[in-house]
């Protein structure tokens, strides 16, 4: 199979995890896919966000008041819930009466994750909702339910108007480690959402689009993400 080619940075996506890049029959050559395993919906592979990130953004959190007990945090491809509990984890008690959101195309890690809203200390006392559903469309998504393990009867359809658009519009803190590809299809609703006053933290990569202005964001770079608000002159 011939390498890949034109690698702009040791940031590339393909570069970091080569198995983005599949061997396409019947030419056998390298193509880059728009994302990972795209033909069955699915945008990013997945990563679990280590620990000292989690509470790296928890104390950023924390230390500028960015989160009360009011709030709501959506991750997007939440995977197995690591992001999320991690960053509540460690928050502490400010994050108490939390609302705690998860949405993934993945239905065995989001069914990991419900039993980790079941089964540990800390999470079970939260507001949890799990979700299944394309991050990227405007599908209706499919509540997982913690106590419920079945896949028949651990899925069920909360309502035909529960979106990712309507999670997006009832959260106030919004967390996603994915790609760039599936960070550029979602751009338009970021930004919509940082204009609504929201918080947008994005694990590794960065917030960035040719056809968008992204200049009245305040971007705050930490060791391992990317903190988007409004500006103040937005």
């Amino acid at each position: 199979m011939e390498p890949i080619h034109s690698v702009e940075s040791v940031d590339d996506p393909y570069l970091l995890y080569p198995e983005l890049a599949v061997a396409t029959p019947p030419t056998s050559r390298i193509r880059r896919l728009v994302a990972y395993d795209w033909a069955n919906g699915f945008v990013s592979p997945f990563r679990e966000t280590p620990t000292d990130v989690c509470a790296s953004v928890a104390e950023y959190l924390r230390l500028h008041s960015l989160v009360s007990a009011r709030d709501s945090l959506l991750d997007l491809g939440c995977g197995n819930g690591a992001l999320l509990f991690g960053v509540v984890k460690a928050l502490g008690p400010v994050a108490t009466s939390c609302f705690l959101v998860g949405v993934d195309l993945d239905q065995k890690l989001v069914e990991e994750a419900a039993k980790t809203a079941t089964e540990d200390g800390i999470i079970r006392s939260q507001r949890v909702q799990l979700f299944v559903g394309d991050i990227v469309s405007r599908n209706p998504v499919f509540q997982v339910h913690p106590r419920l393990r079945s896949n028949i009867d651990g899925i069920s359809m909360v309502s035909p108007t529960t979106t990712v658009d309507t999670l997006l519009d009832d959260a106030s803190v919004i967390l996603l480690y994915l790609l760039p590809e599936a960070i550029g299809k979602l751009l338009p609703n970021l930004r919509q959402q940082i204009l609504l006053g929201k918080l947008v933290i994005s694990i590794k990569w960065p917030l960035t689009s040719p056809d968008l202005d992204l200049s009245e964001f305040l971007c705050t770079h930490q060791d391992g993400y990317l903190v988007y608000r409004r500006s103040i002159k937005a």
